[in-house]
């Protein structure tokens, strides 16, 4: 009888992220359907751009105009939360590649998420990075994603 023993090197993976939602997909060999593995949510990608808003100082009141206003930077509370997002989705890679559990990344995600996730790399990981897709993947499936990645998984 002969068993077969996982592959001591992983596998490949493929996070299909936006501003929103990052799935985690495992490819356990070229052609193979892909298997999900995990969804991490970004709770507040659909909170208002007004409350996103962290400076240590908060809101303020204009007392002549009665409106409010943020106190401090000028960036966008939006690029915070995608920055956040960006940070955990690359720590929750970085754990994997530590337990050896991939040898390859495939990345598919919005433009500007994509940035987020490469500046947040490790070294370790931006050496298994295979492939990356600019692109929204909210709409896709595991097959969808599959053929948005056909250049690099074959």
């Amino acid at each position: 009888m002969t068993t077969t023993s996982p592959d001591p090197r992983g596998t490949a993976w493929v996070l299909a992220a936006d501003h929103g939602v990052a799935r985690l997909f495992e490819a356990p060999g070229p052609k193979a359907t892909l298997v999900p593995l995990e969804t991490m949510i970004n709770a507040d990608a659909r909170t208002p751009e007004a409350q996103l808003h962290r400076h240590p100082r908060g809101r303020q009141a204009n007392a002549a105009t009665g409106r409010q206003s943020s106190l401090g930077s000028r960036r966008s509370g939006r690029k915070f939360v995608t920055a956040d997002f960006a940070r955990r989705i690359c720590r929750r890679l970085e754990a994997a590649r530590a337990a050896g559990r991939l040898q390859s990344l495939y990345v598919v995600a919005q433009p500007e998420v994509l940035g987020q996730i490469r500046g947040h790399l490790t070294q370790g990981m931006k050496h298994l990075l295979a492939g990356a897709v600019p692109f929204d993947p909210a709409h896709l499936d595991g097959e969808g994603l599959r053929r948005a990645l056909a250049p690099w998984l074959v």
